[in-house]
């Protein structure tokens, strides 16, 4: 191959990259069982690729829950988030176990899902690997939780005019 040749042809190949964008990763799923869960000091813990400043990502929480188990109208869970520079944020939030959020209906074990946060934007030293760690606040709740999962999707992001 001529060296003409190959530097057109790593032009090429660096435009595409360039065009597509939000290549790594667009799209992750995460369960941690609660079995698993037990074992890490009843912690459900998660790692997300926040690495691609080009992309938008979108976080959803799903639970496999024994809802004849839990008394509560809604799943409390406590969220902490540690960025790739160790800055970490606490929040708690409320679920609600409706039937508009149940996906899979099995006797009393039901799965759900909630959308968590929208349009994240990271850049410069927030980018990389993000951890979070999920635990329940109601030791009640342990016992109707069968698993709890954590989602992520990256879109290329467009600035808005």
């Amino acid at each position: 191959m001529t060296r003409n040749r190959r530097i057109g042809l790593a032009l090429v190949t660096l435009a595409l990259t360039l065009a597509a964008g939000c290549a790594k990763p667009t799209e992750d799923y995460s369960l941690v069982s609660r079995q698993a869960a037990e074992a890490d000091g009843r912690r459900f813990s998660f790692n997300l690729d926040l690495s691609d400043a080009d992309c938008t990502y979108s976080t959803s929480v799903a639970a496999r829950l024994n809802t004849a188990r839990l008394s509560q109208p809604a799943l409390e869970l406590q969220m902490s988030v540690t960025s790739p520079g160790g800055q970490t944020a606490i929040e708690r939030i409320n679920l609600p176990l409706r039937d508009g959020n149940s996906r899979r209906h099995d006797g009393s074990v039901r799965d759900f899902l909630w959308p968590w946060r929208e349009q994240i934007r990271v850049s410069g030293p927030d980018l990389g690997q993000w951890t979070v760690v999920i635990t329940l606040p109601d030791p009640a709740a342990w016992k109707a939780v069968e698993g709890i999962g954590l989602s992520y999707q990256g879109k290329k992001w467009e600035k808005a005019n």
